[in-house]
């Protein structure tokens, strides 16, 4: 590899720095695609994540394509040829597409047809920059003269860059992912969860917690802290919040409290548990979770979730809300507008399905079928 020292200075003050800011904010990958295209006197270019098992691909960041070609490519040219055979290469080699086959084979294919032809694009190089089996990381840049060779060369010096980056940026991109889809699971949860720092700043709370703050009923939020009406509800976090961090190896790392309404309600139930790790990129030395349900609220799921978890017909869901929510099977006959003798039938049918033998038994497979706070 032959790359001269201007270059080389310049790749070092801008390239690589874009490529490792882009690792870690993926709006910069735009950039730094345009400055490794134009690098190697390239007109156009992209960043591209082929999943081999799903045959699915993306595009991280692009130069030069149009929107809809790059689109058309995610859908129809994301796991091709080309693809597969960098699938079998180590990473960092540089691929020259006039090595490898004619300017008339490579416009010849599909790909070449509908989005380099149209382009006037007559070359190519790219650069695999996994080492994943799962999945290819490449770097496709094209150009319509023919690359030269100190292009390549200047390729070869940025690919361990280009590796690195993309390495760095999947395992953000994993890292955001898990976080997306624990922070989007917890908020579907009845029972309210709020990330609390030890001095109980609020950090984030679902939209069940924040029900309960705004009912301003023994526990609210005041200037972005958690505002216990009354100082043994105080203390008693306080506690548990101790408990947790100095743990008994005999004891379940968790502090149990209760919070006292104004209210002549029952009180809300309350458990501070660790904070987990990949939660909305939590401090977890210094934070905890804090889960509280009501037990005033009606625990029974709604018709729709208990035929889809229970495999039920409408009508069989309806006839085990109500029994799960306390009534008979004659006044569910009554406000549904049925014979009793339809109800009963139909809750017949529900127990079989359900493999239940009372109507106590579906009452407790109802009630676990939902998910419940580990208290």
């Amino acid at each position: 590899m032959a790359i001269d020292l201007d270059s080389a200075l310049y790749a070092n003050e801008h390239i690589v720095p874009s490529i490792y800011e882009a690792a870690a904010v993926p709006d910069c990958w735009d950039r730094a695609v345009e400055l490794v295209t134009d690098f190697v006197d390239c007109t156009q270019g992209f960043v591209s994540m082929s999943y081999l098992t799903s045959r699915r691909a993306e595009v991280v960041a692009s130069s030069g394509f149009p929107d809809e070609m790059i689109e058309r490519w995610e859908e129809r040219y994301g796991v091709n040829e080309w693809v597969m055979l960098a699938a079998g290469n180590e990473p960092g080699l540089v691929i020259h597409a006039a090595d490898t086959v004619s300017v008339d084979q490579m416009l010849a294919t599909p790909m070449g047809q509908d989005m380099l032809a149209p382009l006037g694009i007559r070359d190519g190089v790219g650069i695999k920059m996994s080492d994943s089996p799962h999945f290819v990381g490449a770097l496709s840049t094209y150009a319509v003269d023919p690359i030269p060779a100190h292009a390549l060369d200047r390729l070869r010096f940025l690919a361990p860059h280009l590796a690195r980056g993309l390495a760095v940026y999947q395992r953000a991109s994993m890292q955001a992912a898990r976080a997306g889809a624990l922070a989007a699971g917890i908020d579907a949860l009845a029972t309210g969860v709020a990330l609390l720092t030890d001095d109980a700043r609020v950090l984030y709370a679902n939209p069940a917690a924040e029900r309960i703050f705004d009912a301003r009923d023994g526990v609210s939020m005041r200037d972005e802290r958690l505002a216990l009406a009354r100082p043994e509800a105080t203390r008693d976090l306080a506690r548990a919040i101790e408990q947790v961090r100095t743990p008994d190896p005999a004891q379940p790392r968790r502090g149990l409290f209760r919070i006292a309404r104004r209210s002549a309600l029952r009180a809300y139930h309350a458990m501070v548990s660790p904070a987990v790790p990949a939660l909305l990129d939590a401090p977890v030395g210094s934070t905890v979770l804090l889960w509280l349900t009501d037990p005033e609220s009606d625990p029974v799921p709604d018709e729709r979730t208990i035929a889809t978890l229970l495999d039920l017909t409408p009508s069989e869901a309806r006839v085990v809300a109500a029994i799960a929510s306390g009534l008979s099977v004659r006044e569910h006959a009554e406000r549904a507008g049925i014979k009793e003798g339809t109800a009963r039938w139909t809750l017949k049918r529900a127990l079989a399905k359900t493999g239940a033998r009372t109507q106590a038994d579906l009452v407790r497979i109802v009630l676990q079928s939902i998910p419940s706070p580990p208290f």
